[in-house]
């Protein structure tokens, strides 16, 4: 543990040293803040932009995908590189170039002068959607980080949520979008080679192909069901399954915790004196109290995941088929709907240095994304043979880490994984803070500010969202984690359709855009809260918010600005 600890701090102290460097290398202008003076290379550009995109989803998300549904994981590969693809080939140099001639240093802004719009109204829109998206998005990252580490060292949360906090807040608030994408470069990388090497480690560990086979094929599909939370002041994970009690104790006793087949339907019990008892419900969350058993704490039923097993587990279908499977199909690829939507990516564009660095940038970046989207997906895979009892399947790269790796190496996988949350954190941290001064400050309310001002005004402006967020993510409101699911859907369709056409068609209005942005982000939330679940319900596909919002999206930017269109001189 020791050890562990030392490589976790020392990356994490290198970290804070990169962004002072960072920070010697800002001018006193907005443009440099925000994006490094529109100077930055292929290698930062590329990587910086490919890490800030996947957040903690990659090395943990996508890891859960290739352990609970097998090959059938890769279709999120394919739809995330598809993402990178159009996003380097087809927009990245469209609006590089564009953002430049209009001097352009925000989504928002951008959008505005694309549209010649003079209400204000483009960049008001733009502004509200990415506050309440970026800002909540923020705390969402911190959150994990408090969870991560309170899973890996059994600190307290709050422990997590401030150290992610304050290493995230210091160097973005004293070096900009240098320090933002010169750490998120070296967090990219760090990513990329953990989900490069484990997976190979696993496989040569295991024999080969064959070997894999046969280990998953002797496990059929089952539902697992995974507890957490803290007996006894010690945190707690348990993995259930049908047949397979687990036993979890106090100071005081001991009580086994199991599923069982109750006329065809899987029921959660515990077993206490011989006594059996279904677990009680609080809240609609299904939990066990240790109390019964003369402790203190409560264990919550986090997640509740059907593993794909035998046959189905080794096919690109899954084991589904008709509507289902193409429900599947198309939620995953969908995910790449997001990219050019997304403004922490969007501004990874606008920076870069010249049409040169973007051709270079673009080889880099698939190259990148083939590599860490596979290793996440192989990782998981392959964790179903050498961990087929695992706990929770998004622990799959650090139990494959302890499984293989001495405590100093494994302190960097941990820190791989606090990379992957802090490196969308700090992009969005800083979105967030270009929209309210950039945007809101300057141009919508007219606040007049000369450049040392601004400067002033946006690192306290970082300062202050990266503390509100530290608050909002130790309330562990459990709001935030289900806010993570459709904030990347929100985001690409409020965007992405605009943009696009922004680099593309000549007739898009201000009109278009606003209608555009407003129909996406209520069509992405509407569609989470009220129609998946009933067209699930009703036998339907299970399709994935980004993709009908973003569409409604893109219908409403050229109805409204074929109805609307631009005023010309």
């Amino acid at each position: 543990m020791t050890w562990m600890l030392i490589s976790f701090f020392a990356y994490m102290v290198l970290i804070l040293v990169v962004g002072v460097i960072a920070g010697r290398k800002t001018s006193g202008s907005m443009e440099s803040f925000y994006l490094g003076d529109r100077k930055v290379g292929a290698w930062v550009t590329a990587i910086s932009a490919s890490a800030s995109s996947e957040s903690g989803w990659l090395v943990l998300g996508c890891v859960a995908m290739g352990y609970i549904y097998g090959v059938a994981g890769y279709w999120i590969t394919v739809g995330c590189v598809l993402g990178f693809a159009f996003n380097w080939f087809f927009f990245a140099e469209r609006i590089r170039r564009r953002s430049a001639e209009y001097g352009a240093i925000t989504v928002p802004e951008f959008l505005e002068r694309a549209t010649g719009d003079t209400t204000k109204l483009v960049r008001l829109v733009g502004v509200l959607i990415i506050f309440v998206l970026m800002f909540t998005y923020v705390a969402a990252q911190l959150t994990a980080a408090g969870v991560a580490l309170q899973a890996m060292f059994s600190w307290p949360y709050w422990v997590g949520v401030l150290i992610g906090a304050a290493v995230t807040i210091f160097y973005t608030t004293v070096g900009g979008y240098r320090a933002v994408s010169w750490t998120d470069l070296l967090q990219g990388l760090l990513m990329a080679a953990a989900l490069v090497v484990l997976p190979l480690l696993t496989f040569l560990h295991l024999g080969g192909f064959d070997e894999v086979e046969q280990k998953v094929r002797a496990r059929p599909a089952q539902t697992i069901y995974v507890l957490q939370g803290f007996v006894d002041g010690e945190h707690e994970t348990v993995r259930l399954e049908v047949g397979r009690p687990q036993t979890v104790a106090s100071d005081a006793r001991q009580a086994e915790l199991g599923v069982r087949d109750v006329e065809g339907k899987e029921q959660l019990y515990y077993e206490i004196d011989d006594v059996e008892t279904p677990l009680p419900q609080a809240d609609g969350v299904t939990y066990f109290d240790p109390g019964v058993i003369g402790g203190e704490g409560r264990l919550e039923l986090k997640s509740t995941s059907k593993l794909v097993g035998g046959d189905a587990f080794f096919s690109l279908m899954g084991g589904m088929a008709g509507i289902i499977l193409l429900g599947w199909i198309i939620e995953m690829l969908g995910i790449g709907l997001g990219y050019p939507g997304s403004p922490h990516v969007v501004a990874r564009f606008m920076a870069a240095k010249s049409k040169k660095e973007i051709m270079r940038g673009r080889f880099i970046a698939l190259s990148w994304a083939v590599l860490a989207e596979t290793g996440a997906v192989s990782m998981g895979i392959l964790g179903r043979a050498l961990l087929p009892d695992l706990a929770d399947p998004q622990a799959g790269l650090l139990e494959a880490a302890n499984f293989f790796l001495p405590p100093v190496l494994v302190g960097l996988i941990i820190a791989a994984v606090f990379a992957a949350l802090r490196s969308t954190a700090d992009s969005q941290l800083l979105v967030a803070s270009s929209a309210v001064v950039r945007d809101l400050c300057e141009r919508v309310l007219g606040i007049s500010m000369n450049e040392a001002r601004a400067m002033r005004v946006s690192r306290i402006v970082v300062l202050a969202l990266g503390v509100a967020a530290v608050f909002l993510a130790l309330s562990e409101n459990r709001f935030i984690f289900w806010f993570v699911l459709f904030s990347w859907a929100g985001l690409g369709a409020s965007f992405a359709p605009a943009l696009i056409l922004a680099v593309y068609w000549k007739r898009l209005s201000a009109a278009g855009v606003v209608a555009g942005m407003v129909t996406g982000f209520l069509a992405t939330v509407v569609w989470k809260l009220y129609v998946r679940e009933a067209v699930t319900a009703a036998g339907g596909p299970d399709i994935y918010e980004l993709v009908p919002a973003f569409f409604l999206s893109l219908a409403a930017v050229v109805v409204f600005s074929l109805a609307f269109p631009r005023r010309t001189a």
